[in-house]
């Protein structure tokens, strides 16, 4: 019997430790407001004439499900918006992770020149890094590229995708920066990871990489609707942590510790008859 209990411990401490914590997660957004217009989403700083809208951006599989609605932004303005954090980064030995799910609606006023098209970027107020942009194809005025810059110079100087997205897709991205310690801060960015890594270390190989940004702490990360946006487009499940699995969470285990439990005591049941 004591033999038993042992493995039963055993057996379900393994199973437990084996599950993924996500401890290092900062402030993450869902949009759950009500919706309407002319709103500024819980949590966040700033205010302009955008929407929650009905719904939610769509979650790759093997991510956890997206909740709320969606927030829904207006190129045409000139409107930023804040989710602030404690300080974090060089002075905390912390490297910043964000992630979200991005959809463009409406590409009409999207340009492919050398204006900055910022949409999110980690700082402090006063400077910027890790920094998400867009920019129409240059090729095909149906389709939109990603870039990501380091200090946010913008997709001029910024490292560019040159994969066509289009209004029909949805985009998971994950954004890695390394605050400057004592070299210029380097950022890499993942544009639809393989699910095989959420909840786990970063994939070796990113979409993008950049290097160059002077930014030490961010204490905010930072949603911008300014300089030749597209007309429409969306954003949902925002998350800033301190690790890749922090921003990249896993359906709950609830399920999966019940399904591993019920495997146990099927387990000890054949013990118990020997």
């Amino acid at each position: 019997m004591k033999k038993q209990k042992r493995l039963s411990f055993l057996l379900l401490s393994g199973c437990l430790l084996g599950l993924p914590l996500h401890a290092t997660l900062l402030v993450s957004s869902s949009f759950s407001d009500a919706v309407g217009m002319n709103v500024t989403p819980s949590g966040w700083g700033g205010s302009g004439d955008d929407a929650i809208t009905a719904g939610s951006l769509t979650a790759p599989s093997g991510l956890a499900a997206s909740t709320g609605n969606k927030f829904t932004l207006d190129g045409n303005d000139n409107n930023d918006y804040t989710l602030s954090f404690a300080a974090t980064g060089s002075s905390t030995g912390a490297t910043l992770y964000y992630s979200f799910l991005f959809k463009v609606d409406d590409l009409t006023g999207l340009t492919s020149d050398s204006n900055n098209r910022t949409v999110f970027s980690l700082g402090t107020g006063s400077k910027s890094a890790g920094t998400f942009s867009i920019a129409l194809d240059e090729d095909n005025s149906s389709a939109y590229n990603v870039g990501l810059d380091g200090s946010n110079k913008g997709i001029a100087t910024a490292s560019r995708d040159s994969v066509e997205y289009s209004t029909a897709d949805t985009l998971f991205v994950v954004v890695e920066y390394i605050p400057k310690g004592g070299h210029p801060g380097d950022a890499r960015m993942w544009v639809n990871p393989d699910s095989a890594s959420f909840g786990g270390a970063a994939p070796l190989t990113p979409t993008l990489t950049d290097a160059g940004g002077y930014l030490t702490d961010a204490t905010a990360l930072y949603l911008d609707t300014q300089y030749s946006h597209p007309a429409i487009w969306s954003v949902d499940e925002v998350r800033v942590g301190t690790s890749y699995a922090s921003v990249t969470p896993i359906p709950e285990p609830g399920t999966l510790v019940f399904v591993l439990l019920g495997s146990l005591t099927f387990v000890f049941s054949l013990f118990r008859r020997r």
